[in-house]
């Protein structure tokens, strides 16, 4: 009878062992996952989503014509009222 309830014992240790492994390893893979996705989608200063808008809406576009693009668009989002 000891005999089985030691290895009922040792059973329920390596499970409850188990399941606090796997807690506590999705716990810190979660806020670790979480951390790096927070840290890649820090959010871009006004110019450099200007700029980028500015190249998605006109690709191939030379640096000089897109300097006078981002400037003309800069006035007219300036210009709209509120």
């Amino acid at each position: 009878m000891s005999e089985m309830s030691a290895t009922w014992k040792a059973a329920l240790w390596v499970g409850v062992v188990f399941l606090l492994g796997a807690a506590l390893g999705g716990v810190v893979g979660y806020s670790y996952e979480h951390h790096l996705v927070s840290a890649a989608n820090t959010p871009l200063p006004e110019p450099a989503r200007r700029a980028q808008r500015v190249e998605q809406a006109h690709p191939g576009v030379e640096p000089d014509e897109r300097i006078r693009v981002n400037r003309w668009t800069q006035s007219c989002w300036s210009a709209t009222p509120k």
